[in-house]
């Protein structure tokens, strides 16, 4: 599980040219970083489940685990965007 993390915080990491330019394109890097890093991790757990003998994971299960994350992910971003617009809102007052 800890080589997924560090798997996942990589993928996550990466910024694409076209991430770079706008806030659209940022929110379709998060949006793919979460659906590579979702399906890298569960893969990784799934694997090792298999491996020692344990109890799978349903795809039930995989699905709520999957609009769970999608949800902390936009309520994370748009807390980010929030931010940023008020920092950048105050620096325009502070340079005037």
């Amino acid at each position: 599980m800890g080589l997924g993390t560090i798997a996942v915080a990589l993928i996550a990491s990466i910024q694409p040219q076209f991430s770079r330019r706008s806030w659209i394109g940022q929110s379709l890097w998060l949006g793919i970083s979460l659906l590579l890093g979702f399906c890298l991790y569960q893969s990784g757990t799934l694997l090792v489940n298999q491996w020692v003998g344990m109890h799978g994971l349903t795809a039930d299960v995989l699905l709520r685990m999957l609009w769970r994350e999608v949800l902390w992910a936009i309520a994370l971003f748009a807390a980010h965007t929030a931010f940023v617009l008020s920092y950048q809102r105050t620096l325009q007052r502070t340079l005037r």
